[in-house]
């Protein structure tokens, strides 16, 4: 089992939290070691204390504008000695959005279960799959410029063409597996014909599909988001960073 099927095979709210842990120590310790500790702690003091200022004085509008210039002042130099860190650590937190993109977004096609593929498309087109032995195309719905087909097969890797007169052969490549693994599920095609291949891979509910707030179905993004926050807050309070 290679390194990427070992950290696929860990639950997706696990691993989802797991890696919002590891990218918040690590920025938080960025953060404490390329900036000044003291002087941020001395700056978030004068701007705790401008605070304080601006409460006591919200009858003066003289003086409360006074406080509220100096505290943009101290805001400012706080965010200037922020900058760094975040230069540092924002590049890894952009790859791994995109890591999350490509692997946890959507639930794969599961063997012997339906699914949707929508195909897009200015001119008509044959459609053919490779290999044609394990996928059955059970439906076929044909609309204004779409075609929707409902289809089902065994696990693996599969090749999807599309031909049309006059027009170069389009294909894209999608996967029906147990494991925590797809391709797409959207492709943009460049060119006449075909247009848009959409793949009706459900969205990734790390909670289960079952778990709501009054409604809502927390996917990867605000789990990871979320966890970050606390971690963030947690772990800024234990190694004393301002």
């Amino acid at each position: 089992m290679t390194i990427t099927e070992t950290i696929m095979s860990i639950h997706p709210l696990l691993l989802i939290i797991g890696f919002s842990f590891i990218v918040t120590i690590i920025s938080v310790l960025v953060y404490k070691f390329f900036t000044n500790q003291a002087e941020m702690k001395r700056l978030k003091e004068e701007l705790k204390a401008h605070q304080k200022e601006m409460r006591d004085h919200r009858g003066d509008q003289k003086k409360l504008l006074e406080i509220q210039k100096k505290a943009m002042e101290k805001n400012m130099r706080y965010m200037q000695h922020s900058f760094k860190p975040m230069i540092f650590t924002f590049i890894p937190i952009i790859l791994l959005f995109g890591w999350f993109q490509a692997n946890l977004a959507y639930f794969p096609l599961l063997p012997g279960e339906p699914f949707n593929v929508t195909v897009f498309s200015s001119v008509d087109f044959n459609l053919s799959i490779m290999p044609n032995s394990t996928i059955e195309i059970m439906n076929k719905t044909v609309g204004e410029n779409y075609k929707i087909f409902t289809l089902k097969g065994e696990e693996g890797h599969y090749t999807m063409f599309f031909d049309s007169p006059n027009v170069e052969q389009k294909s894209i490549e999608f996967i029906i597996t147990k494991k925590q693994q797809y391709k797409g599920p959207i492709f943009n095609l460049k060119g006449d014909g075909v247009k848009k291949v959409v793949i009706s891979n459900s969205k990734m509910l790390p909670f289960g599909k079952s778990f709501n707030i009054f409604g809502y179905y927390p996917g990867w993004f605000i789990t990871y988001f979320v966890s970050a926050i606390i971690f963030n807050s947690i772990l800024r309070k234990i190694l004393r960073v301002y």
